[in-house]
């Protein structure tokens, strides 16, 4: 089956896009009633990782993984997104989800590019 493959950089250190992605996640993600357990964690220097597994929620997204590898680039950090190991009967599923991950990426994006209200002074 296919996968959902995105790379989206980001004008933010790999630090601040890890915390985004770890332990403020409650800023971009909506839970789409999808319960999701971490499975790896990896922070580095100038690479991470960040890999989740899908314990509950719609059918074809149970058992799937999502991973968010993080690499410094020269503007900041280059993020890659794969949503894999869907079920042979998930399409349309994976036609919805490939749009929502751009979607969460943007959100994500701009969260860590915009400064906070009080950064602005």
């Amino acid at each position: 089956m296919a996968d959902i493959l995105h790379r989206v950089s980001m004008n933010a250190a790999p630090a601040e896009v890890f915390r985004a992605l770890t332990a403020d996640a409650s800023r971009w993600w909506t839970g789409e009633q999808v319960k999701l357990r971490v499975i790896e964690i990896v922070e580095g220097p100038r690479d991470a990782r960040v890999a989740w597994r899908c314990v509950d929620g719609p059918p074809a997204w149970v058992g799937t993984e999502v991973t968010f590898d993080l690499a410094t680039e020269a503007s900041g950090t280059c993020v890659h997104l794969a949503h894999r190991k869907w079920r042979d009967d998930a399409a349309d599923a994976i036609a919805l989800c490939t749009t929502k991950w751009a979607r969460f990426l943007f959100s994500v994006k701009s969260w860590v590019e915009t400064p906070e209200p009080d950064d602005l002074c």
